[in-house]
């Protein structure tokens, strides 16, 4: 029975996807498009608007290019908490498929992970921004996500959820432009649908304002991350580009679609790696039971639904 057992082991082992440890900075190429300069970086700041915290190194994208389309960043997914960069510590990320993901840093009392998913099958990034607490007593901190458009002073808000071009509390995701068409568009996903999302506390730079410095885009979250609990936070990027401008942007609307239904998220390559357990602590979205989220009932959990909480569709 011991010898079954070993090698039993062995044979789990064996199947399991080893992370590689990957010095910063390094390139991803994937589903279509080129992830460039993720490393410990300082952010371009073509403004000088730059958020507090965002003119000194930290881990990010430098940029992405898509069909011949490139410079959609200046910098883009980091992170700041309490102000403070978050960097990869020892330069180096784990690299499991395409899944990079950071070891923890201690800030304000927290144990802060970063980690970015490359779609293989689309243009897109997945960012989860993850919080640890393991001391005993609660912590509030006050984080924010920054990014820096591409497109400079010709920085423009494309479309939004309702199909305006002004960023409003309740756009779930907006899409990005420049005037010309030679960036890629780039559509930045806030957080997803239900009644008990944590949404950004403010919006501290809103792409295409010239008062708040034309391209760059940066939102404040405030968390309270209680003793021995971890919160996450999740964000989605996508780039798209194309001769014609109209049809990227209508590509472009197509493919954030998916953010709005979480039954469609789940069904997509999009949470590849995501474990329930983890769902459920990424607060900006409202992942329910796997059961209570089904194309036969998504109907019967919205608002006003007594036998069953709002988990959003």
């Amino acid at each position: 029975m011991k010898r079954k057992h070993i090698a039993l082991r062995i044979e789990r082992l064996e199947d399991r996807v080893t992370p590689t440890a990957t010095p910063l900075p390094f390139n991803q190429t994937t589903g279509g498009a080129s992830w460039t300069g993720i490393a410990n970086t300082v952010t371009n700041n073509n403004s000088g608007f730059a958020p507090a915290g965002f003119n000194t190194a930290g881990f990010g994208i430098n940029d992405a290019s898509i069909n011949g389309h490139s410079d959609a960043y200046d910098g883009a997914f980091g992170l700041t908490v309490d102000g403070t960069r978050f960097i990869a510590p020892g330069g180096s990320v784990d690299l499991t498929g395409t899944t990079v993901t950071t070891d923890p840093a201690s800030m304000s009392g927290l144990d802060v992970t970063a980690q970015y998913y490359f779609d293989t099958n689309s243009g897109t990034i997945r960012v989860i921004f993850s919080f640890t607490n393991n001391t005993a007593g609660d912590i509030s901190t006050v984080v924010v996500w920054g990014n820096n458009s591409g497109a400079d002073n010709t920085t423009q808000i494309a479309s939004t959820t309702n199909g305006d071009n002004t960023l409003d509390a309740s756009d779930r995701w907006l899409i990005t432009s420049d005037s010309f068409n030679s960036d890629p568009f780039t559509t930045w996903v806030r957080f997803g649908p239900g009644s008990n999302v944590v949404t950004p506390t403010s919006t501290i730079r809103t792409p295409g304002n010239a008062a708040d410095g034309v391209d760059w885009y940066a939102e404040e979250f405030d968390l309270t991350v209680t003793a021995g609990s971890t919160q996450r936070l999740m964000f989605f990027g996508q780039v798209h580009g194309d001769v014609d401008a109209p049809t990227t942007l209508a590509a472009a609307q197509a493919d954030a679609v998916v953010f709005d239904s979480n039954v469609a998220l789940r069904s997509s390559s999009l949470m590849t790696g995501v474990t329930a357990s983890e769902e459920f602590e990424i607060v900006n979205w409202q992942f329910g039971p796997e059961a209570s989220i089904t194309a036969a009932n998504v109907t019967d959990v919205g608002p006003g639904n007594n036998s069953q909480p709002d988990w959003g569709q």
